[in-house]
């Protein structure tokens, strides 16, 4: 019984339960210090949460934007559009001259041009939204290189 109920733990943490742990991960080919700095930078747009150095993890604050969405019976056929907000939770680690960048977002939405006293909701992720977390590495992929080119920053 016990083995029974640990592999459903197991499976229920691996698809959907808890969510993963960081939705988009790659690795970047300089010092964890430089890609730091270039996280920060990148981060600064859109205001800083938290930093956490000693554990090299930082939050955003809420980024919003606008999607537009197709659900229920009509998905092919009707669409709505939805303000959304987001934070990245960003963790680097050092793995030898590559720096491992981890990147998970916190995502909520609710009908565009809804009273302010509509709550902000979380939802099932669709493909757009792990897009943020990509675009998010894409910008600090052209942080880095702009600092690399220009050092005097």
């Amino acid at each position: 019984m016990t083995l029974l109920l640990s592999i459903l733990i197991i499976l229920w943490a691996v698809f959907g339960g808890a969510g993963p742990l960081f939705a988009y991960s790659d690795e970047i080919s300089a010092p964890l210090e430089e890609v730091w700095q270039a996280v920060q930078e990148t981060l600064a747009p859109y205001g800083i949460k938290k930093i956490k150095p000693h554990t090299n993890e930082i939050e955003s604050r809420w980024i919003k934007d606008r999607v537009k969405r197709s659900r229920g019976l009509l998905k092919n056929v009707a669409s709505q559009l939805y303000e959304r907000r987001y934070r990245l939770k960003i963790r680097l680690t050092q793995a030898g001259g590559l720096t491992s960048v981890a990147i998970r977002g916190t995502f909520e939405e609710k009908p565009y041009d809804s009273p302010p006293a509509v709550h902000w909701q979380s939802y099932k992720l669709e493909s757009s939204d792990y897009d943020a977390e990509r675009n998010f590495f894409m910008q600090l992929l052209k942080t880095l290189q702009s600092r690399r080119q220009n050092p005097a920053q």
